[in-house]
Parts: structure tokens; sequence; C-alpha cells
């Protein structure tokens, strides 16, 4: 059992975010679900997620950004908030009263780049990136799906490392196909071969989905009559996945879908739209890719995946 580190003094956080504040202002009590290095996840009464974050960690809508070191709670331990403050069986106190509340960045123009524009800012980004890193999880597919989605005519090279991304390519290219075809069904049948797979709280599998339903809806909200894509936002789907991964999981997935992802993955796709030079879009995508062990990377590939079927249809 970890030992937790303990203050005799509320500890202020740097920022909520707005869902975190939601959860906290509509329940009173909780338990910790799971306590990881950079995160401390908590379940409210009804059965809502927030999370505990270090100082350096990225933002989420669900992220509380906190100023010390981030306490080692043990798993089912409660909570309660009394006053704006978070409570702890282990006599914690996070203050989040002055907090000022995060948000998903947004952009305030309607003057977007065009698709086309878009599209070499993206893949110059990328290409850089692959000559300066070596992708783990299921970024190592990441060559693959781009030579599959801007439809090269020879030989497709695929780049199976590991036995997760060996199962994860069918899957993938099913996807991929089943996109261009415009046939949302299909898309949803391959989808869901992959959630679950991997390891840790979000498994590589529904990082990438992630990835790929954050993509397809900041296309369709920006790019509405541009783009030939399907009006779902695959929230039924989504919530049919409840059963097939954990809550953490599922509950960061479903937030993809509805368009909500960490930081640095909303200052990519925004600076996209708004033609930022390629070098600060970099940053960005350097910060996405130190998430987790891997997740950072299976979500750029699912980003990549997403966005590039649509430039090339």
């Amino acid at each position: 059992m970890m030992k937790s580190q303990r203050y005799d003094y509320p500890v202020e956080t740097n920022v909520i975010g707005e869902t975190a504040l939601r959860v906290l202002s509509n329940a009173q009590h909780g338990t910790v679900l799971a306590s990881v290095t950079n995160a401390t996840y908590l379940r409210s009464e009804k059965g809502e997620l927030c999370w505990l974050i270090p100082a350096t960690g990225q933002m989420h809508q669900r992220g509380i950004q906190i100023t010390a070191p981030l306490p080692r709670l043990n798993v089912g331990n409660w909570y309660k908030v009394v006053d704006q403050t978070i409570l702890t069986r282990s006599n914690e106190k996070l203050d989040f009263r002055h907090a000022p509340i995060w948000k998903s960045p947004t952009i305030t123009s309607t003057d977007i780049v065009s698709i086309s524009r878009l599209s070499r800012s993206l893949l110059t980004v990328v290409d850089h990136l692959l000559t300066q890193y070596v992708p783990s999880g299921l970024g190592c597919l990441i060559s693959s799906i781009l030579q599959m989605t801007s439809h090269k005519n020879e030989a497709l090279e695929v780049n199976l490392d590991s036995w997760m991304a060996e199962k994860a390519w069918p899957a993938v290219q099913g996807m991929i196909l089943a996109s261009k075809a415009n046939d949302t069904k299909l898309i949803i049948n391959y989808a869901k071969s992959l959630v679950g797979l991997g390891e840790g709280l979000t498994p590589s599998g529904d990082d990438f989905l992630g990835g790929f339903f954050f993509s397809r809806q900041f296309l369709y909200e920006h790019y509405p009559k541009a783009l030939n894509l399907s009006t779902c936002t695959y929230s039924d789907f989504i919530l049919q996945l409840k059963p097939l991964t954990n809550l953490i999981s599922y509950t960061i997935l479903k937030d993809h879908a509805d368009g909500q992802s960490v930081e640095p993955l909303h200052q990519f796709a925004n600076g996209l739209l708004q033609g930022k030079p390629v070098d600060q879009l970099f940053l960005h995508v350097e910060k996405l890719i130190s998430l987790g062990h891997s997740s950072g990377w299976d979500l750029l590939s699912g980003f990549l995946a997403g966005m590039t079927i649509s430039f090339n249809k």
C-alpha cells in the first residue's frame, strides 16, 4: 500500500476543469477510484469522474490541477466536498474555491483555413515528428495509416512491431475503408473490436478510438459543408461500450466523441484551423505524445486516421 502525502493545511488548486467543477458541485461524497503516478481519479456518489493532476499535468475538462505534490490516496477511500474543498479520509484538504475554471480551448474567429492548407500543415508536422521520434503503442501504425488514406498505389507497408498493433491493424484498416465508403454501421462494427485492447487505465484501442471520434466531431463542427461526413455523433455507439472497458477509459472515450480532449490535442487542432506556423503546431504535438506510456501516440494515430480519411475521399 502506498503511503499518502498528507497536508496539515488546505492545498489550493491551480485550475479546475469546467466538468470537474460540475461533478464536485453535484455530489458531496465519493470514493477514490484509482491512483497512479500522475493522476488520482475520484468517482462521485452519482458515478461521475474527475481527477487530480500535478501542476505539470495536461488539463482536461475533468482535471483538477493542484499546486502541491499529488497526494497518494488509497483506492476505495472516501472523500467529501464541503465549502468547495475536497476533504479526504486521510485528512488532505484540497481547496478549489478560488481556482480559475478551465474550459477546452476554442477559436473565436470564423476565419479558418481551407481544407487543403490544413491537410498540408498536418502532414508536414507528422513527417517532422516521425523523423525525430520513435512512436510507441499504436503510433507505429501512423505511417501505414497515412499511406492508406492518401490513395497511394504502391504496396502497403505495415509496421506491426507488437502483438497489439498486429491485432489492431485489421480493425483500423476496416475503419478506414468503411469511412471512405461513408458506411457508419461498418465503422462501428470494426471499432468495437478495438475497445479494451491494450493495458493500463486507458487501453491503446480506446485511445485510438478517442482520437478518431474527436477528429470526426472536430471536422463536422468546422467544415460541415466541405466534407461529406455522416451527421452521426457516435454517442449512441459509445454508450454500448461501457461494459467492454473500464469506467475511466469509457468516460474519456465518451468525452472525445463529444469533442472534449486533453489540452494539447485541442491546441493542435485549433492551431491547424487557424493556420498557425508548423513549428508552433509541432510543440503541441510534442506535448501530446508525452502523455502516458503511449496514450498520446494512440490518440494522435486515431486523430490522424479520422482527419486524413476525410481529406482524401
